[in-house]
This record gives structure tokens, sequence and C-alpha cells, in this order.
């Protein structure tokens, strides 16, 4: 018999049925399959067709269950005693097993899914029982019977309370995608709740469903009021202040509300709402895992199962649900691809009806594994190609005009360049183009979010790389899925710092999820830190004032004043403890450092057993980089030529790295500074407006060179470089250790005031000039503390820091090559995602 039985009294059913019984156990796929059976007779068991050539793709899918030996469904045909005639040329028959596999039609079960419906059943229970308010949250990935199981909740929840004696409840089930606005599900609710109904006032609904949940109980038999947020993603805002609200209504003294929030956000009670647990309304969480090969399968046959005909061939199923599993779980892809199939076979057999009408329909005539073949092709397409395709015409002509102005090329291009190439391309296809300003104007796929001015970037970012999550996870999947990567296997996701939230698409197809930090050590015990703290403090930081951390990996207390800027803003404190917190989700964090560097900060993660493992794998840059496209390659060989001229050590490199564009003050008083000191200096300079003093070029020339973009790595690595006056960003510190030049610390934004602090107080590795100074602050270093600090660092008779940088700077060579601290910790990484022991 074939796996989609007929009639519920069929013999092979009630043999399932006693077997479940008599186990105990849920039935799954295994227990529905029938052994295999020996047909009647050889001409019934299909009827001759011509031979049809199988694309290498086809080939590729059949074999995946072909060659399994022990297959999930071990026949194609068995006896189909009490079955009707399948004919997929009758329209009312074809009908039928269509609406079957509807997604909108709601199965009279939801199978596969019995202990997420107990738990939350038993919670709805308690809090009907206990009269008390309570939140669940329902999670998982889209398509795995989430609503269809809260439906299910809700109306066993009804008739237990029938039959317990207690009040029904009230319930309110709201799909959040179809709310104008977010704070028009407060507005739903009242709409729904029968004393809502009779609030009159000025005040909103949200304030109307406060004072309701305030009130004292008119009875003992007053209802409670159940609330099912489908969708609840849809409710996030940039303050998740609708979100608070709606999960604050069940900590209210006297609510009787139980709010179920349902979305496809795994961890959104630990993303979007930090502040549930400091406010006592933490939900419950359950969360839906993907369906396996098994289950959906199992859910295929429950819908099917009614159906008094077979229409779909075993093997052909499993198919399907291996394909979708191996993919995303999803039961709707599934009954999409399903439904697809049959409709290539109904083109099929229509297209027979047409050229040959007098010709019987083949008694095997039914979705077969070349139908559902041709229908996973169609489905599992690449999302890439599948966004392209979907651009209006005009934009698809950008993307291929940026194609052809990156091919073999790294330079970047200006807007006018790819506007030339956009305007060809129209021209070679007789397309009339958008003038310039509408090309400019040309709409995103998406609405992004755009900085503003009291945003920090931290939460900018953060905003950012959360809205491409669904992006990223069908790239993810398609790239597993592709045909096209040739036996190579996708081990793992390395991520960097800003985009931890990807963590989530990496749990979704189960591969481990790891973060590159290219900043010190020192700064994830500073995060690591943060986390902690959060728990007991969720309050910012308050800059000056004077407070000292102790912060584990730090031999000294921290000053609050050298903390990222951002730890000073409500925005940008919350998106940085939201990144602190992912990295416990992570299988491991690289930091470019070394134990030679920050031994006490890396020896302090290696004894941290319940953190994720931390891999010391610096230093890592590029020491042959490229030019930057705006530098001028004759300036720089001017530059390096002179450079080549000067005594060893001689020269002090000023540089404030790609984002440190300085005002007209600060300019000023450093060429005051250098003019003091004397010193032979490159003083690489992106000001806000041209204000060097007046002659000041004149005054040092010979002994100094004045520059835009500078090749920094080629300038350190001089032998005439004697000290660097920097911004502290870690880049330039490392490539600083690594040629062994010695830093004066003036921070500008970021995380760099901590790394001055590393360098000067933790480590003695540079020489300090400013350890907190703000670019934003308007603040002002003077020419003579400027002067002071380059003597300090340029004077070989007073080289404390100069003879440890050196010394450093051997120690990190040595620990690149084979056999040393970071060669082998790197050699653990690659091991450890692998899954090869040493």
């Amino acid at each position: 018999m074939p796996t989609i039985a007929g009639p519920s009294l069929s013999p092979h059913k009630r043999i399932v049925a006693a077997r479940s019984e008599n186990t105990g156990c849920p039935r799954s796929a295994e227990d529905i399959t029938p052994r295999k059976r020996k047909l009647r007779s050889d001409s019934a068991a299909a009827v001759p067709t011509p031979m049809k050539r199988k694309s290498p793709r086809r080939c590729a899918l059949m074999a995946e269950v072909e060659e399994e030996p022990n297959g999930m469904l071990e026949t194609q045909f068995d006896c189909l005693d009490g079955k009707s005639k399948w004919n997929p040329r009758d329209d009312d028959q074809m009908k039928a097993v269509k609406e079957a596999l509807h997604v909108s039609t709601a199965p009279s079960t939801v199978v596969c899914r019995e202990d997420e419906q107990r738990r939350a059943l038993e919670f709805v229970k308690g809090c009907m029982e206990q009269n008390k308010a309570g939140s669940l949250y329902i999670c998982g990935c889209p398509g795995t019977g989430k609503s269809l199981s809260m439906e299910k909740v809700r109306q066993k929840a009804e008739d237990w309370a029938k039959q317990e004696g207690l009040p029904c409840l009230e319930t309110v089930s709201v799909n959040c995608t179809s709310l104008t606005k977010t704070t028009d599900i407060f507005s739903k609710v009242l709409g729904e709740n029968e004393t809502g109904k009779k609030a009159i006032g000025s005040s909103t609904p949200l304030e109307q469903l406060q004072i309701l949940f305030s009130q004292k109980q008119q009875s003992s038999s007053s209802k409670m009021m159940l609330i099912i947020a489908d969708e609840m993603d849809y409710l996030i805002t940039r303050d998740r202040r609708v979100l608070h609200e709606l999960f604050m209504l069940t900590t209210l003294p006297l609510s009787r509300c139980i709010l179920i929030g349902v979305a496809n956000a795994i961890d959104l009670a630990d993303r979007f709402l930090p502040k549930l647990k400091s406010l006592n309304c933490k939900p419950l969480v359950v969360t839906f895992r993907a369906y396996s090969m098994q289950q959906i399968v199992r859910i295929l046959q429950e819908r099917l199962v009614e159906l008094p005909y077979v229409a779909f061939q075993p093997k052909a199923l499993e198919l399907c649900a291996r394909k979708v599993s191996a993919a995303s779980g999803d039961m709707r892809k599934a009954l999409s691809v399903c439904r697809s199939a049959l409709e290539i076979l109904e083109t099929e057999v229509k297209g027979s009806t047409d050229e040959e009408p007098q010709i019987p329909v083949p008694e095997d005539q039914m979705v077969k594994m070349d139908h559902m073949v041709a229908a996973l092709a169609k489905t599992f397409k690449s999302p890439v190609v599948d966004t392209i395709q979907s651009l209006p015409q005009h934009q698809q002509i950008i993307v291929c005009s940026a194609a052809k102005a990156f091919r073999g090329s790294k330079k970047d291009r200006t807007t006018a360049e790819l506007n030339n190439l956009y305007m060809e391309i129209c021209k070679s296809s007789m397309i009339t183009p958008a003038g310039i300003t509408e090309f400019i104007d040309v709409p995103e796929l998406e609405d992004k979010p755009t900085l503003g001015s009291t945003q920090s970037a931290e939460a900018f970012v953060y905003d950012f790389t959360e809205r491409n999550i669904p992006l990223v996870r069908n790239i993810v999947i398609g790239m597993l899925s592709s045909p096209s990567l040739d036996g190579v296997k996708m081990k793992g996701i390395v991520a960097d710092f800003f985009c931890l939230p990807m963590v989530d698409v990496a749990r979704d197809v189960t591969l481990p999820f790891y973060v590159f930090l290219t900043t010190s050590s020192g700064f994830l015990a500073m995060l690591q830190y943060l986390a902690d703290r959060h728990s007991n403090d969720t309050s910012v930081f308050v800059r000056d004032s004077g407070e000292m951390l102790s912060i584990p990996g730090f031999v000294n207390p921290v000053p609050v004043n050298v903390l990222p800027t951002a730890l000073f803003m409500e925005d940008g404190y919350d998106a940085y403890v939201k990144l602190a917190m992912l990295f416990n989700k992570t299988n491991g964090i690289l930091v470019n450092s070394s134990i030679d560097i920050e031994p006490y900060s890396v020896n302090h993660f290696s004894s941290e057993k319940s953190y994720p493992p931390v891999y010391a794998v610096g230093p890592i840059f590029n020491p042959k980089a490229q030019p930057h496209p705006d530098q001028d390659l004759g300036g720089r060989d001017e530059l390096m030529k002179w450079l080549d001229d000067q005594p060893e050590d001689s020269v002090v490199f000023l540089c404030f790295g790609s984002m440190g564009r300085l005002k007209g003050p600060v300019v000023k008083e450093i060429a005051h500074g250098l003019e003091l000191c004397q010193y032979r200096f490159i003083w690489s300079l992106r000001a806000e407006d041209d204000s060097l003093p007046e002659g000041f070029l004149d005054r040092v020339k010979g002994r100094g060179m004045v520059c835009g973009w500078s090749p920094q790595v080629e300038i350190l690595d001089h032998k005439a470089v004697g000290g660097f006056v920097s911004h502290c960003g870690w880049n330039s510190i490392v490539e600083s250790l690594w040629f062994g030049v010695p830093i004066v610390t003036w921070p500008m934004y970021a995380e760099q005031q901590l790394n001055a602090f590393l360098m000067v107080k933790e480590l003695n590795l540079a020489v300090e000039l400013k350890l907190d100074y703000r670019a934003r602050r308007d603040e002002l270093v003077s020419a003579n503390e400027i002067d002071a600090a380059i003597r300090c660092v340029m004077n070989k008779y007073d080289g404390l820091v100069r003879k440890r940088v050196m010394d450093i700077s051997q120690m990190v060579r040595r620990a690149t090559l084979n056999g040393g601290s970071s060669y082998l910790t790197t050699e653990k990484f690659i091991q450890d995602v692998i899954g090869v022991k040493p």
C-alpha cells in the first residue's frame, strides 16, 4: 500500500494504532510506513513510458533517496484495496489534493508539536487556576506550526475551563502584520474586551488597558483575558516601547492578562527585551525547532490520509522532506513544493490528453520523483539571483554596471564612473537611461536606517545588521543547498563584531558561529564585564564621574572615562550590552592579539570555563597592503624617497586614522608643537578646512612632509621612523608593535581611549599624550603638550618604552611562525571548527 493511505478504517491504520497504544510512544513516520509487499502482477505495476533524459541536477536530487539503503519509505506501491482510482485529469480530484496541501487549510490535528502544545497549555492552565497574569513567548523558525499550535491551545484551554467550572477565557487574537502602526495593538485588545468597549474618556487605549488591569475584580467570576499576539516581530521599534508596554500589562497589580507572543525571532526576549528581567516580567519561552525529515513526511501523510486515492509516490514525498528539512525545516515550503509538483503533473497529463485523448490514464500516474525534482529545482533557486531578477529594469542595469566596474579590480569607483557604464549599457540595449539625478536617487531595495545626530554609530550599525538577518539567512541557506559547491562543505561561520546578531542564522542552520574581534583581548574583557554588570545595574555609565572599574582581565582599575563613547549614550549602551550578551551564544572568539602582547588578559580567558573559547591569533594585518585609491602614487614615491634620505629613528610619524578629521584649532596646535620640538616628521593630515598656520610649510621645508593619505605600513616599516603619534586604533597599534615603533597616544573615538589606557598603564608600551581625549568635545591639546610627548618618545637616552616595544616586536614575530603561540592557537581553532582532534 502506498504511504498515503486510504480510508481511516484500513487494516494498516488499525495495526499502527494498536502498536502506538502498546508502546505508549507517539507515532513517528517510521510507524506509519508499511513493510514492502509484492505486487499482485507485474503488468499492474506501471505502463511503459518513453525514457526522458535527466539533468545532472535531477540525478543528484534523486540519488539522495535512491542511494539510501534504509530509506524511511521502502515501497512505492502496495495494496490499493478500498481506494478509488486516482485520476489527475479529474479536476475535482486534483482540486481536493491541492486544497489538502494548501497552507491556509487548517488540519484537524497539529501533529509533531504535542510537547510544545502541552507546555503552552499547562502555562495557561496554571494562570487560570491561580487567577494570575503571566506571559509566554513562542519562538521558532518560520513554518514550524507555531500559530496553528496556539490556536489549538486556545481551544483546549476553553474546553478545559468549561470542564473545571472556571469562567471562560476572553480571547483576543491579533496578527501584528495587520496593524497600521504598532500602537494599534492596544486599540485592538481594548476593542475586543467587553469592559473596554464601554470605556469612555480621552485616555489612550494603552492607558485604558493599564487602568483596566489595575482595578480590583468585580466578582470571583471575572474572566481572564488571553491575548495571542502573532507575528510579534512587527512590533519591534527602535525604543522597544510597544513591546515593553505590552508585556508590562501582565505585571500590573491586579492584572488578569495572559499574554502569548508568537514570533520567528528565536531570542527576541534576550535581544529586544533586555529590561524585562529587571522589571520582573521576562516571559517563559517555548521554542519550536525546525521540522525534521520524518516530521515533514508525517505531516504530509496526515493531510493526505483522508483522501480516497493515492496522489504521491512515497519516495517523492521523502525527497521533498529531505530537501526542505536540510534547507530550513519550513513546513510551508514543503507544502508549496508538493503543490508545485502537482501542477507539473497536471500540466503533463493535460498535454497528453490534448495530443492523444483516447489513451487511458496509467494506473501509476501520480506525482513521482521526476515531478518532485522539478518542483524542488524551481523552489530552491539562488536567493541572490531571485533578488536581482525582482529588481526594476534600471536597478538591474545598475547592478550589472557595478559588476562590470569591479570585475578584476579592487579600486574604488566614483558615482560618475558607474553612471557612465550604466549609460553605455542602456545605449547598447536601446533603453532610455535615467538622468544623473534619477540615477543617484534610484530607490533602495528596502528602507535603511539613517544615522541621526544624537544616535551613536554603534546603535546605527547594530540596527542595520539586525534588519539584514533575513537576507543573510536566505543567502546562507541557498549556499548550503546549492549543488555548485562541488563537494565543499560549509563547516562554520566567522563574523565581525558588529555582525554578532547573525548568530541566529548559524543556529537556524546548525552551524558553529565564531566572532573575529579586530581589537584587543582587553576590549573583550571589558565587554564580558559589561554583560555581567548589566544583570545588576542597567544604567549607562557617567563620564567624568571619577569611578574606577575592577574589570577581570585588567591588572589596574580602569577609569570610567576611558570606556567607549557609546557607553555614555542610552542607545549606544543598549547596543553594546546586546552585543556583549551575544558572545555567550558563540562557539568561540578570535582576537587580533597574542599572549605576548596581553599576557594577563589572554590568561584570564584561558581560565574562564563558562565563557566561549578565546583564540589569540594575532597580530593579523597585511604587511603588503595596497595603496588607498585616494592616495597620490607620485606623492607616495616622493614621500618614500625623502624617508630614504633621513637618519635612522629620526622621523616622527603623525596619523589619526581614516576617520580622524581634525578641526582648525587642533591643526594649529599640532603645527606649533612640531615647530617647537624640531624633530623631522611626516604628518598625514586630514583637516576639516585649510587651517595650517601661515608660512608653516615654508618654515619646515626639508625637515617635514605634510600629506593626505599615507602608506602607513610602509612608513612604519622604514628604518628612519622612530615614533608614531597615533589615534590608537587597534590595527595601528598592532602594526606599530610589529615594526617596533613606540606610540604617543592621542585617542579620538570608539574604543581608542581604552586602547590608549591599555598601552600606557597596563602594558607600558606607549607614551601618554592623552588617554581620554574625545574628538567631539572640542577639547584642545596644547602645542607644549605635543612637544613634550614627541620629545619623550624620540629621546634615545630615555628609552624604556622603546626597549619594551622592540622586545615585543621580536616576540610577536616569533608567535606567528611555525610552533609560535599564535600559530598553534590558529591551528587549534581550525581543528575545533572541522572537528579534528590534534
